[in-house]
């Protein structure tokens, strides 16, 4: 006999704010029930704590918006919270609006707000380090402790979906988290902490060398693309440095499997040259040999599946990068940054971290995976305006999104207001209850109600003890 399933409003009394058994009848209340959430079936279970009756629970599709932070306005978000200033006393008030309509909307499940690994890097370049470490815990607590991939997370997963190995929602694939899993994520700040102090060793050793190394790396580029006579053509040159890359690394790898060899070994044993002299890949030397050798590692015992990734590989330039959104973006953004140089514009040498360096090779490497995979992604006006450019916006296909830089924040709040004053059905709020509990204005607003009310019972009653009596009417007979 299959044992009856129910929806969350079944449960709920609106009178008494609790979920009723259905067997003894006895309330829950709201935040006392532990549901036993079965996210790869979204299905829940939760036992009367009476009469330990089971109760199943069908549970309705629930889609949160994607809302990726930069850091641009995660740092001005988190020293509200942290020195209760703003740099900007202009902007304190948006902010501050800002902050307050996060939170409820993130408690009320109506976003999941992304944090990236690139977070941690950009953290870890703030110069006074409890500073650092109070901004990171705020993006912490903001995402619930979840820290999703980066630039190399992202190839991954497309160039597995290309070979038909990956069929998961990307974003929840990259972040490793079911984003649309009603059951409230664990916070994990203390064990996200040893990320920052490694960032900071890796900021501190290499931030400043790679600094020193992108300008001639820009010139190179400059030289080599000296015919170029438009920013497309900027576009289409990067492109094919990738497109190298990728081929390189799949010849690498290819015969280090066959040879059982790791992947260091094989870009001994090969002469073929790194190309990051050519490029501005995230990471070091050749990032892309690690990456395609984990792939292969996976498939080494099928020579069928090792075939097709190098058929793919070798076919990326034909395809024009065709299916591998990330670093179509990515080309695209520095392709316009190499067109800039060109013109000399804005070739300020205190500057060039932020406009050039290794400040803007980071917003590139996180906006070119999340804007395609997110509802909202926010950045600094520099990147906004970089983001309105053709090429960008080509590359960028047909996915809708809103970018958001502090120009537009008012345009954010908007947004965020629709959320929140959008009609929650009875089964919506029921749904919430259950799972999330109520937000802390709904608690405050019922401890308002509850004291109005008090208030008002007490001065009716003692109204009621100051009238005087009236006279019983008598019939004139």
């Amino acid at each position: 006999m299959n044992k009856q399933r129910y929806k969350p409003i079944d449960l709920y009394d609106e009178v008494t704010k609790s979920f009723r058994c259905s067997n003894c009848k006895h309330a829950h209340q709201i935040g006392q029930i532990h549901v036993n959430y079965l996210s790869s079936t979204k299905q829940a279970t939760f036992v009367c704590t009476k009469c330990r009756s089971p109760h199943d629970l069908e549970v309705e599709p629930w889609k949160p918006k994607r809302i990726y932070l930069d850091q641009s306005l995660l740092s001005e978000l988190s020293r509200i919270e942290i020195t209760a200033n703003t740099p900007k006393a202009s902007d304190q008030s948006i902010l501050l609006r800002l902050q307050d309509k996060l939170r409820e909307a993130k408690q009320r499940r109506l976003i999941c707000v992304i944090v990236s690994d690139i977070h941690i890097s950009e953290t870890a370049s703030t110069p006074k380090k409890e500073m650092q470490k109070r901004i990171w815990e705020y993006s912490n607590r903001l995402a619930d402790g979840i820290v999703g991939g980066d630039m190399i997370d992202a190839l991954k997963f497309e160039l597995l979906t290309i070979l038909g190995f990956e069929n998961r929602d990307e974003l929840s694939a990259i972040l490793k988290r079911d984003l649309d899993d009603l059951k409230p994520a664990t916070h994990i700040l203390l064990t996200n902490n040893w990320r920052l102090s490694l960032h900071q060793r890796i900021t501190e050793a290499g931030g400043k060398e790679r600094d020193q190394i992108l300008p001639s790396i820009y010139e190179k580029q400059h030289g080599e693309t000296c015919g170029n006579s438009s920013p497309g053509d900027c576009v289409t040159y990067i492109e094919n440095i990738y497109c190298e890359e990728l081929e390189n690394a799949a010849i690498r790898v290819t015969e280090a499997i066959r040879w059982s060899i790791n992947a260091d070994e094989a870009i001994r044993l090969n002469s073929l040259p790194p190309t990051f002299t050519h490029s501005l890949p995230p990471y070091g030397q050749c990032p892309y040999t690690d990456l395609i050798f984990e792939i292969s590692k996976e498939f080494s015992a099928d020579d069928a599946k090792l075939a097709a990734i190098a058929e793919v590989l070798t076919e990326v330039r034909s395809r024009k990068l065709t299916g591998i959104h990330s670093l179509k973006i990515r080309s695209a953004m520095e392709g316009e940054l190499l067109w800039k140089w060109k013109q000399s514009l804005r070739k300020n040498p205190k500057k060039f971290r932020t406009e050039y360096g290794v400040s803007r090779m980071n917003d590139i490497s996180h906006l070119s995976v999340f804007m395609r995979l997110c509802d909202v992604v926010t950045t600094d006006n520099d990147m906004w305006n970089l983001c309105q450019l053709p090429s960008v916006i080509d590359a960028t296909g047909t996915h809708t999104y809103m970018l958001i830089s502090s120009k537009t924040y008012e345009k954010f709040e908007s947004y965020l207001d629709a959320l929140l004053q959008a009609p929650e059905s009875p089964e919506q709020k029921a749904t919430r209850y259950l799972f999330l509990g109520r937000t802390e204005n709904e608690i405050l607003n019922q401890f308002a109600d509850e004291i109005v009310a008090g208030v008002l019972a007490k001065l009716a009653k003692s109204n009621a003890k100051k009238l005087p009596a009236q006279p019983l009417l008598r019939s004139r007979d």
